[in-house]
């Protein structure tokens, strides 16, 4: 299940594509459209294989008119989202196609820029739960909502 606004993502597409030819069924909800509850989406996340995320790319418009690293190009700009986090903290793979996300979860995450290679390796991890389990572990310890609040309120007392 991939949960979540419908992005200008090739990633996402390849990579639906790539489930689609190994017979995994790819279900995109996009809340906005279909919205669903808090339970709903944790009992989905956690019920499903694989919980990917993939960070839009913008369009040539973005780029051209607003450069590079513009708000829309999430993949290039640095975007940490709560899609990958919350799939970690229900139990699954960390799965991203985000290199700042890899730099900032670390070994936690599994990422790869090549989709088919990313597919391979979760498709190797998704039942290693010591690795889900320490995937887990660390997103209680470092990326809460608590540890939002206490980073806000340091960056407020500079």
């Amino acid at each position: 299940y991939y949960i979540g606004t419908p992005t200008n993502s090739y990633n996402a597409h390849y990579f639906q594509h790539i489930c689609q030819n190994y017979n995994i069924n790819f279900v995109s909800i996009n809340p906005w459209h279909n919205p669903i509850s808090f339970e709903e989406t944790k009992t989905l996340m956690q019920r499903s294989l694989l919980c990917p995320d993939f960070r839009p790319t913008g369009t040539q418009y973005h780029i051209e008119k607003f450069g590079l690293k513009n708000g829309w190009n999430m993949l290039e700009n640095g975007y940490l989202p709560c899609r990958v986090l919350k799939a970690m903290s229900y139990g699954k793979l960390g799965i991203t196609d985000s290199a700042y996300v890899k730099q900032v979860l670390g070994d936690s995450v599994i990422y790869h820029p090549d989709m088919l290679e990313l597919f391979k390796m979760c498709m190797e991890k998704y039942s290693d739960r010591d690795f889900i389990h320490r995937g887990m572990k660390h997103i209680q310890e470092n990326h809460t909502y608590i540890h939002r609040a206490r980073d806000l309120l340091r960056a407020l007392m500079q």
